[in-house]
């Protein structure tokens, strides 16, 4: 978030405009005489808003729980008991805090998916032939790590996409080609933000809350195979 400290606050209407039109802020807080906010002026809207339950968040909430309200909302504003202490908005979802949350439970599907290749004992041929048109850059780089002393499965050597389909035609997980392509995508942007932002437009934070829930449903899937398979 932006702490209230950094926040452009405003005294009245006019002052809130200019801030907005000004430095391109969807929000700008309107302070009352006794320092409290529970207004702020809507770049949007052209209008000063009151803020209601559905604008706020507490100080301790988990960043996922923030996503469906900042599609729908302008900001989002942060509660410790009851004073305002920041401002998130959709775009601070790109910052690099942001981004390690998004990318986790990509690495935690990756890893699901590598755990019961392991303890299947699938052999590099048969992961060769789920790479498919990837095997052959996938095996350069286990050649170019095995030259290292780095012995591990194929299938550690390949891009998340190539993983997922492979992962897709050994019947580990469940996942449609257009589930694999946005996971894709969105890892990519997770992990290199600098290049790509994971959010770049409002509406991507349903498709990012979507993205998350799927990762998490294939990585459990994933690790219910071992049991499934040894039955």
């Amino acid at each position: 978030m932006t702490p209230r400290r950094l926040l452009k606050l405003a005294f009245s209407d006019d002052e809130a405009r200019a801030v907005a039109d000004d430095l391109g802020f969807d929000a700008v807080p309107v302070l009352r005489p006794d320092g409290s906010v529970r207004e702020f002026w809507s770049r949007a809207d052209r209008a000063r808003v009151r803020i209601i339950g559905s604008h706020k968040v507490p100080h301790d909430s988990a960043i996922e729980r923030l996503l469906p309200a900042l599609g729908e909302h302008v900001a989002q504003f942060v509660y410790y008991r009851c004073e305002m202490v920041g401002l998130i908005d959709a775009s601070d979802l790109n910052k690099p805090i942001a981004r390690m949350a998004w990318l986790h439970p990509m690495v935690e599907l990756e890893r699901a998916i590598l755990d019961v290749v392991r303890h299947l004992k699938i052999d590099d041929q048969s992961q060769a032939e789920a790479l498919r048109n990837q095997a052959s850059a996938t095996r350069k780089r286990q050649k170019t790590a095995g030259r290292h002393n780095l012995e591990m499965p194929l299938l550690e050597y390949a891009q998340f996409g190539a993983l997922l389909n492979a992962a897709v035609h050994l019947q580990i997980v469940q996942l449609s080609e257009h589930e694999i392509a946005e996971l894709n995508e969105f890892r990519k942007c997770a992990a290199h933000g600098a290049i790509n932002a994971v959010i770049g437009e409002r509406s991507d934070c349903s498709r990012l809350n979507r993205v998350l829930k799927t990762a998490r449903s294939a990585a459990r899937f994933a690790a219910g195979q071992t049991v499934r398979r040894r039955k």
